[in-house]
C-alpha cells in the first residue's frame, strides 16, 4: 500500500520547497555535529607548562584524535550518503521528515559518545557505546532511503540499482562497527583500529555512485 505523497506539503510551498527546508536544515544539524567533535580535544587544566610538558601533554591526547578522526570520517559519510539519497528522491511526506529527525538525532548523539571514548577508549564499554550510536546513525541513514523507495518518493527515472546502493552503502558502517562490538569483548583497542576499515566505505560509496 501506498502511502500518498506529501499532500500536507503542497499547500504549503510545494514539494520542492518542503524538501529544501528539509536539505538545508539537515545540512545545518549535521555541520553542527561535527563542529562539536573539536570540542571535546582539550588540554587539561594546566599553567607554565615547559616545551616538554606541552608536546608530551599534546600527544598524550591521541585517543582523543583518533575519536575526533573516526567520528569526523563517519559523520562526513553519512552526510555523502543523506546527500545522494536526497537527489534520488523528490517528493517529502510527514513520515519521512520524523524519520529524517530520527536520523538527525542519530548524528546528534555522535559527539557526546565521541567524548566517552576520547575520555575512556581503554574499556570495552566506551567502545561498544560509541559503536552502537554509529550503528543507530548508518541504520536510520539506510531506512531513509527504504521507506522513500517503498512509498513512492523517489523521482521519475530513478532505478532500482541506485536505490539498492543508497540502500546498502550506510549498511557497510553498520556491519564494520557491529563486527567491532565483537571484537571489543575481548580487545578494545583492536576494536578501535578496526574501525579504520571504514576508510572502504568512502572509497566503495564514491566508486558506486559513479557507476
Amino acid at each position: 500500500m501506498t502511502e500518498p505523497a506529501n499532500t500536507n506539503f503542497e499547500h504549503e510551498g510545494g514539494s520542492d520547497s518542503a524538501l529544501e527546508r528539509l536539505k538545508l536544515f539537515s545540512d545545518a544539524v549535521i555541520a553542527i555535529a561535527l563542529t562539536l567533535l573539536v570540542i571535546e580535544i582539550r588540554l587539561p587544566e594546566a599553567h607554565h607548562l615547559s616545551e616538554a610538558q606541552l608536546w608530551s601533554t599534546l600527544i598524550s591526547l591521541w585517543p582523543r584524535y583518533l575519536a575526533f578522526f573516526v567520528s569526523f570520517l563517519v559523520i562526513g559519510t553519512l552526510w555523502m550518503a543523506h546527500w545522494r539519497k536526497f537527489q534520488l528522491i523528490g517528493n517529502t511526506s510527514p513520515r519521512l521528515l520524523w524519520l529524517n529527525l530520527l536520523f538527525l538525532f542519530s548524528i546528534c548523539c555522535i559527539p557526546f559518545a565521541t567524548g566517552v571514548l576520547g575520555e575512556h577508549g581503554n574499556l570495552k564499554t566506551a567502545v561498544i557505546v560509541y559503536a552502537v550510536a554509529i550503528i543507530f546513525a548508518a541504520l536510520t541513514s539506510s531506512g531513509l532511503s527504504l521507506y522513500a523507495s517503498k512509498v513512492g518518493l523517489m523521482k521519475d527515472g530513478v532505478t532500482p540499482e541506485q536505490v539498492k546502493r543508497s540502500v546498502l552503502n550506510p549498511l557497510y558502517t553498520a556491519a564494520v562497527f557491529s563486527v567491532s562490538i565483537g571484537i571489543a569483548l575481548f580487545d578494545a583497542d583492536l576494536a578501535k583500529y578496526f574501525w579504520l576499515a571504514l576508510i572502504g566505505s568512502v572509497f566503495f560509496g564514491n566508486r558506486t555512485a559513479g557507476r
